[in-house]
């Protein structure tokens, strides 16, 4: 299969060592075996829309807003008709969350990873690493591919950086924002074909990102494909439109209204390019529009404040509108889930029938089948950040974080500043309304104060442990005596619980420690039997406290002396897991238990495991120097809700 891969690259072009990276060939490695075994004759199309500094308040179906009990999440927005029907033909994500600032969050997008992984947190100097993993490449055995229009996470004189991440082709504007939308510089440059630079480009901006898409659909034809087309518009600067327009502009009219003229002309040709569709190549494509962070501050209006837009991590920064219309979803659906614009990522993979393993991506599908799914346990929450300057493991002059859930949101700033919000009680997080100091909140309050901590934590470990996507055949075996029990009940009735004994010699120091401050994070990994990941459950406490206690301890003595350590959290705030114990001795002595349970545990496991010869169960540590491994044939109970087995 490698060495056909290799030969067979994908609908596009051939592979070079200059943008195939080893990252890129398991993504498409991963993606032919799993096309071939699930979805053999899909040809999902995918048409990704971004707009440009535009947050809920500025599309006019979020004005309609019975979540928050006001009227709407804006004061009179411009015209938005295409995106008004795009929301009626498809689904509506009142709590879609990205980056406070625009190349952060196309990071985000393209790689279904965080910030904090891809070390792009703040505009300036922006460069996604061409060793990540982009939405091309995961599509690159499958689709041809383009990215349109503003780029912006590339150095601004790199011609090649959008192919070398994976493109096909590109067309539009390297850096950031554009000095004049009819006079600016524009790069044309595809995969083994020529660069052409035009500087200046005098096609207004919009129009020209609209005829690039509507040319390359349909030189894509009837193959599937994939489109990025990321519009400058409505950015500054603000300007005149080209018409038609029903927005009543001129050269003196206020910045707020150039804007709102650069919005309507942007939802006009998502139209035209949409139109541009033909009807059974559009029947199959799934259509994402999103913002990439909230409204600049000079062009916002009340209820939201200047001082929270764009930039900052309050949600007039960070709530974006998100839009999926889809052969996979249900028509005019609003869901209220807490989704992140790094969902996009795991989305396109479930559809494509290809591997993620974006570790911060959660598939929408669930919600664009039924929009009335609440927020996914795999994710109870949403996430965001922004820091300067750009980089992994480096002392960041600004920093700023926030998490939130169904109710509550918490702020965190350089390490000390907070600020911790009702968002039911106060949607727009008026600074005056701030629960904060901890000891004037009530005990419900505290509670979700200490698990939103707790869960902004997680988010920073949940890289180092995530399961891979196959089985990995290099885990230590030897369990003598093993037991996987799954209960797939439906809320607080599903249960789960593994068990490994009679295991290889292991001393505590082999299980690493996560009795401090950041210690080892662990994630307990099921597979069937074509390898294939079915649930990912993780603890990431290290050091943490559990309803006042530590979370974990050792067992038998202080490390390096003891046996072990065992984890207990009451409140189930690690993917469901109530209870963690590894045990180290001599050979057959050694075992390992892991008890969970309520809807924090991972989804549909018993059903993806209804059809499989045998499980394979893993337990996997952030710094532990080897996973351990044991494969279960013996399958006593095999039901809709239930799976049982032992080796």
């Amino acid at each position: 299969m490698l060495f056909l891969l290799l030969q067979s690259p994908g609908p596009a072009h051939s592979m070079n060592s200059s943008r195939f990276t080893l990252r890129a060939l398991l993504a498409a490695l991963l993606g032919c075996l799993s096309l071939i075994a699930t979805r053999a004759d899909a040809r999902d199309n995918f048409l990704i829309f971004i707009g440009d500094d535009m947050g809920v308040d500025m599309v006019e179906q979020y004005n309609d807003d019975v979540y928050y009990g006001h009227v709407g999440e804006g004061a009179d927005p411009g015209p938005t008709p295409r995106l008004n029907a795009l929301a009626q033909e498809g689904v509506l994500f009142r709590h879609a969350y990205t980056n406070s600032t625009c190349a952060p969050s196309r990071a985000q997008i393209l790689t279904g990873r965080h910030a904090l992984r891809t070390g792009v947190g703040t505009p300036g100097g922006a460069v996604l690493d061409l060793a990540e993993t982009t939405l091309a490449e995961l599509l690159s055995s499958t689709h041809h591919t383009a990215a349109i229009g503003k780029w912006h996470v590339g150095p601004s004189d790199d011609h090649t950086h959008p192919i070398d991440s994976g493109f096909d082709y590109f067309a539009g504007a390297l850096n950031g924002n554009i000095s004049a939308y009819d006079s600016w510089k524009k790069t044309v440059y595809s995969f083994g074909g020529p660069l052409t630079v035009t500087d200046p480009h005098s096609v207004y901006a919009t129009d020209d990102v609209s005829a690039e898409a509507i040319a390359k659909i349909a030189e894509f034809d009837q193959d599937p494909w994939l489109l990025y087309v990321a519009f400058n518009a409505p950015h500054s600067p603000f300007h005149v439109p080209t018409g038609p327009l029903t927005t009543t502009v001129n050269a003196g009219s206020t910045n707020r209204v150039k804007y709102e003229a650069a919005i309507e002309a942007m939802d006009r040709e998502v139209g035209d390019i949409i139109d541009s569709i033909d009807s059974a190549v559009l029947a199959d494509t799934t259509i994402i529009f999103i913002g990439d962070n909230g409204t600049p501050t000079g062009v916002t209006r009340t209820p939201f404040v200047s001082a929270h837009a764009k930039g900052e991590v309050y949600d007039g920064g960070i709530n974006v509108p998100l839009i999926v219309k889809s052969p996979h979803a249900v028509a005019g659906g609003e869901s209220l889930a807490l989704v992140e614009s790094v969902d996009i990522f795991a989305t396109l993979a479930e559809i494509a029938g290809v591997a993620s393993w974006a570790e911060d991506s959660v598939s929408l599908l669930p919600y664009l089948e039924d929009p009335a799914t609440p927020t996914q346990s795999a994710r109870p929450f949403a996430y965001a950040e922004q820091f300067s300057p750009n980089g992994l493991m480096i002392a960041y002059t600004d920093h700023q974080k926030a998490i939130r859930d169904d109710q509550y949101k918490r702020i965190w700033r350089d390490g000390g500043l907070e600020e911790f919000f009702d968002l039911i009680a106060n949607p727009f997080e008026d600074s005056a309304f701030d629960l904060l100091p901890y000891e004037s909140m009530t005990q419900e309050q505290q509670a979700a104060y200490d698990t939103l901590v707790q869960q902004m934590e997680s988010v920073e470990k949940s890289g180092e442990v995530r399961c891979p996507p196959l089985r990995d055949l290099a885990c230590a075996t030897g369990y003598l005596k093993a037991q996987l029990d799954w209960r797939d009940i439906g809320g607080e009735g599903d249960k789960m619980s593994i068990k490994m004994q009679k295991g290889p010699a292991l001393s505590q120091i082999d299980y690493g420690n996560p009795v401090i401050a950041d210690g080892t994070a662990y994630s307990a990994c099921v597979y069937d039997d074509t390898d294939a990941l079915v649930a990912d459950t993780r603890v990431v406490r290290g050091g943490d406290l559990c309803s006042g206690k530590e979370c974990w301890k050792t067992i038998g003595g202080d490390v390096p002396d003891g046996k072990g350590y065992k984890y207990k959290d009451k409140l189930l705030t690690s993917s469901g897991i109530v209870k963690f114990q590894l045990k180290g001795g001599d050979a057959e002595k050694t075992q390992l238990k892991v008890s969970g349970r309520s809807v924090n545990l991972p989804d549909a496991v018993t059903s993806a495991l209804q059809s499989t010869v045998s499980a394979t169960v893993q337990i996997r540590g952030s710094d532990m120097a080897q996973c351990l491994s044991a494969t279960l044939g013996d399958i006593s109970k095999q039901e809709a809700d239930r799976f049982k087995a032992r080796n």
